[in-house]
């Protein structure tokens, strides 16, 4: 059976690093939004995971705006 590419994976997870840079927030939001119960993590040993579905929950419920026309 040939095993999926890398790139054809779906992320389950993303450490703290990834994401930050993914979602382009900082650590302190990040920490915010985890006391707030609006991420969900998962603890691997010392390390801690963010869950990938929680992640997309969390911004898909981002509210949007439009730019104003120049």
């Amino acid at each position: 059976m040939p095993q999926a590419s890398p790139n054809t994976t779906e992320r389950r997870a993303y450490t703290i690093v990834e994401f930050c840079d993914a979602y382009r927030i900082g650590r302190t939001k990040l920490w915010q939004l985890v006391k707030a119960g609006e991420l969900l993590t998962k603890l691997v040993g010392r390390r801690v995971l963010i869950d990938a579905a929680s992640a997309e929950t969390w911004y898909a419920g981002l509210p949007t705006s439009q730019g104003k026309a120049a």
